[in-house]
C-alpha cells in the first residue's frame, strides 16, 4: 500500500513540476510592436487581438515605436489596430496575423507597421533579427542597441 501512496505522490508531483515549467501555459512567449511609418504623430493607437488590447498608447512619434512584451493570450488569426492622426482623423484596419507567423514563436516580436498611405504590414522577427536591426525593429544595419 505505501508504494501505490508513493506512486501516485510521484505522479502529482511530476504533473505539477511540468505545469510549473510551462509557465507560459503552453503558449508561446511572444512580443507585439506598432511602428509609425506615417511621417505624421499619431495621437491615439490600439492594437486589439479580439478583446485584448496590446500595445495600447497615446502619443506615438513618426518612427516611433509602441511595445507590449510578453502578450498573455494566443496569437490570433487577425488582429485590429485602431489609431487617430493629428488632425482627428480616426483609421482602422483588421489584417491577418497568424498565417504569417513562424512556427517557433518563442522570443518573436510581431510588428504592425503603419504606412503613410493607411495600410498596415505585419512583420514577425525573431529576437536575433531585432538585434541585427532588420527592418521593421532597425535599418538593417545591424546597429540597434541591445
Amino acid at each position: 500500500m505505501r508504494n501505490v501512496s508513493f506512486c501516485r505522490f510521484g505522479t502529482i508531483a511530476g504533473a505539477v513540476a511540468i505545469l510549473i515549467g510551462c509557465g507560459s501555459g503552453g503558449r508561446p512567449r511572444y512580443s507585439a510592436a506598432v511602428k509609425n511609418e506615417t511621417g505624421e504623430k499619431i495621437e491615439v493607437v490600439d492594437l486589439l487581438f479580439g478583446e485584448f488590447k496590446c500595445a495600447p498608447g497615446g502619443y506615438l512619434a513618426p518612427n516611433g515605436f509602441a511595445f507590449d512584451v510578453d502578450v498573455p493570450c494566443p496569437v490570433p488569426e487577425k488582429a485590429r489596430i485602431d489609431w487617430k492622426t493629428i488632425d482627428g482623423k480616426a483609421h482602422t484596419q483588421e489584417v491577418e496575423v497568424l498565417p504569417l507567423m513562424p512556427k517557433a514563436m518563442d522570443h518573436v516580436t510581431i510588428f504592425f507597421v503603419i504606412r503613410n498611405d493607411g495600410s498596415v504590414g505585419v512583420t514577425p522577427l525573431t529576437r536575433e533579427e531585432r538585434l541585427a536591426g532588420k527592418p521593421p525593429y532597425g535599418p538593417g544595419k545591424g546597429n540597434v542597441p541591445k
